[in-house]
């Protein structure tokens, strides 16, 4: 597992555990596709609450249980929260693309409402994060 993240690592070990389940198993992919954890810690409330809403699916509609997400990576790139599956059905990448919509509107660094800005390779901050990295 890669976690190259500015989020709070010992929060991102507590949710690594609590949905391990999610989580592509290190033994089952190549090196080059171990699990990755990389965004900063202003979206760290919205990560946790799609994988919640992952789980709370998955607990629920026992259909579903057939077609688990498999989560290879969760990271900022070029200012967006991308959300790589090695399998998912349907319902987990609209949750993810709702996930996605809702990180381009909020500060990566804080949580704060936030815009995409083109500063350095792209990011999404609030106004008092404005050209922070």
């Amino acid at each position: 597992m890669s976690m190259s993240s500015a989020a709070n690592p010992d929060r991102l070990n507590a949710r690594l555990e609590k949905y391990a389940h999610l989580f592509v198993e290190s033994e089952d992919v190549a090196a080059e596709q171990r699990l990755q954890l990389d965004f900063g810690d202003g979206w760290f409330r919205l990560v946790d609450h799609l994988l919640g809403c992952f789980a709370w699916t998955l607990i629920v509609d026992s259909d579903l249980r057939e077609q688990p997400p498999v989560i290879l990576s969760i990271r900022e790139r070029g200012g967006t929260l991308r959300i790589d599956f090695v399998s998912s059905p349907p319902w987990c990448r609209a949750l993810a693309r709702l996930a996605q919509s809702l990180a381009s509107e909020t500060c990566e660094v804080c949580g704060a409402p936030g815009t995409w800005s083109e500063a350095g390779q792209g990011q999404v901050r609030c106004l008092r994060h404005t050209g922070s990295r």
